[in-house]
């Protein structure tokens, strides 16, 4: 099981929907999870950023994440001895689904990573791009495949993005953070409309989304 947590969401972060119940009922049911993070969107748009926080950015995070997927499929490194992992399971957040649509939105993508196990089952909540932060359009190379997204508008100041921003800047940005309809999911309804938010959806959905990628999974 493969979990890619939001950008304010660290590994370990108890408030996090996905890290509170999905990694903590798919370990209870038997299943080995990995859990990722994003990187630091800081980084990426601020060219003075501390040297030690480097490490966050978000094509470094975005590496590093394809690596360690590569060697627990090859069983290298860390995971050396470990059984082969012949099905994958996935459920991915904000911009955890960006990096899922990098890694898997694609079949020969998802194959050069996976080889030959399956990307069983896969649920997108409000994913957006890694890259640009908009709504994430495509179905992943899953074969089972999910998706939930609201429509309130995350208005997101620029001092709260740039944790560590330079002092005299100060610009609002209105950044509109929520997912799209994509074609070809299992789940009728997808739009929740204002009934949720991008900061609390994923709590709301994601034992939902659980229960239907565990039904997928042998």
């Amino acid at each position: 099981m493969l979990i890619f947590l939001g950008n304010f969401q660290p590994r370990g972060d108890e408030h996090a929907g996905l890290y509170k119940f999905a990694k903590t009922e798919a370990e209870n049911e038997g299943y080995e999870v990995i859990t990722f993070r994003v990187g630091n969107l800081y980084q990426m748009v601020n060219e003075v950023a501390a040297p030690d926080s480097f490490h966050l950015h978000p094509d470094v995070v975005f590496t590093e994440t394809r690596n360690t997927i590569m060697d627990r499929m090859q069983g290298r490194g860390a995971f050396a001895g470990l059984q082969p992992v012949t099905e994958v399971a996935s459920e991915s957040y904000s911009w955890g689904g960006g990096t899922h649509d990098l890694l898997f939105g694609k079949q020969d993508a998802s194959e050069e990573l996976l080889g030959s196990a399956k990307l069983k089952a896969a649920a997108y909540i409000d994913a957006v791009s890694l890259k640009w932060g908009g709504p994430i359009s495509q179905r992943p190379a899953a074969e089972h495949f999910w998706n939930v997204y609201q429509e309130h508008d995350y208005k997101v100041h620029l001092l709260e993005l740039m944790e560590n921003a330079i002092p005299f800047v100060d610009v609002d940005v209105i950044r509109v953070v929520r997912g799209a309809e994509i074609a070809g999911t299992e789940n009728e309804q997808q739009n929740y409309g204002l009934t949720v938010d991008h900061e609390n959806i994923d709590e709301i959905m994601v034992n939902l989304l659980w229960e239907h990628i565990s039904e997928q999974l042998e």
